[in-house]
């Protein structure tokens, strides 16, 4: 993992120059040359990816974001007899304010962290509402400053504008399944301004998803490592985002928008959206086609080993999944890499 996230560093120095620049400027007298400029943390590759690193670090833990945790809210299990405080009981109670930290006293829930903090390796203070919301602002302070990446090559420009574009898309993708269309923000927004943004519907929202998603598709390499822009990190790329994970994340956004659910809220309609149903069909035909014609680090594991898609005991915390694994965040701690915590 240190190898993986060997530009968080840079990332850090970047964002502590910004933080320098805007603070008061006669706490200590020092000299002009002690000045940084705050273009710094967007001049070159390295630097840009340091900007870029910690939007991996706010991927949150959907299984494992608390001791334990519920995340399949839609199904009528049972999480346990004595559990009263997972967000799945407080649904089946009509506690549907119980996502909301303030009204989590245990913090069970990983919706929302009151005490959340985007640079500390914690999952207890991951919530998908203030990392999205901060990570999107991330992304767009990134590609508004694009044009200050002067010294890169082609393939490094694409990677970073690839990634911001993916978790821009990415973040807004995953609060429109819990809350539906939003106000979809590309831009750097002033935080003493007024906040006058429309609701859009979700099929509205789900096409600039769809927009940022695809362009992220077109500009990623589907493997880092056979790249020249992994020198650092070689054979430690596994969840840097690639062309395939926007691709597959493109089907998904696609296919949630084709259900009735989300084509109810946008037309009045209780069937399913048969183009957004082709559209879904095209992205992650696409994704297959790379697939299985061996173009991609992805395949189904074999019979033999598909013990290695499973949680294990006394594995030495190996992670599930093996090859089929497409996208996962960050494992902050040990006991999270074992089926402990589900």
């Amino acid at each position: 993992m240190k190898k993986q996230f060997a530009y968080i560093k840079a990332g850090l120095l970047s964002l502590g120059v910004i933080f320098a620049a805007t603070s008061c400027s006669d706490y200590l007298d020092k000299s002009e040359e002690s000045d940084i400029s705050a273009t710094e943390p967007f001049k070159d590759f390295t630097n840009f990816q340091g900007f870029v690193e910690p939007l991996y670090n706010n991927i949150p833990l959907f299984d494992k974001g608390y001791w334990t945790n519920s995340f399949n809210w839609g199904d009528d299990e049972v999480t346990s007899a004595n559990i009263n405080y997972h967000m799945v009981y407080k649904i089946d109670q009509g506690d549907f304010w119980g996502w909301q930290s303030e009204f989590d006293g245990w913090g069970t829930g990983w919706l929302d962290r009151k005490d959340f903090q985007p640079r500390e390796r914690d999952r207890f203070k991951k919530g998908l509402w203030p990392c999205a919301w901060w990570g999107i602002r991330q992304c767009n302070m990134g590609l508004e400053n694009l044009d200050l990446l002067t010294d890169a090559t082609t393939e490094q420009r694409k990677a970073i504008e690839g990634q911001l574009l993916f978790f821009r898309g990415w973040f807004h993708f995953m609060l429109m399944q819990y809350f539906g269309g939003l106000p979809y923000i590309d831009e750097v927004m002033n935080a003493n301004g007024q906040l006058t943004r429309p609701r859009l519907s979700y099929h509205e929202c789900a096409d600039k998803a769809a927009a940022d998603l695809r362009r992220a598709a077109d500009l990623l390499p589907i493997d880092w490592d056979k790249t020249s822009i992994s020198v650092i990190t070689n054979g430690n790329n596994q969840r840097r985002i690639n062309k395939v994970m926007a691709l597959a994340y493109l089907g998904k956004n696609y296919l949630w928008a084709a259900s009735p659910l989300m084509n109810r809220e946008s037309t009045g309609a209780t069937t399913y959206n048969k183009e957004y149903a082709q559209k879904a069909a095209d992205a992650l035909g696409e994704l297959l086609n790379l697939v299985e014609t061996g173009q991609t680090q992805y395949e189904l594991v074999d019979y033999a080993n598909i013990a290695d898609v499973f949680y294990s005991y006394g594995q030495n915390g190996r992670m599930p999944g093996s090859t089929e694994v497409i996208f996962r965040g960050p494992e902050w701690d040990p006991w999270q890499n074992t089926r402990y915590g589900l």
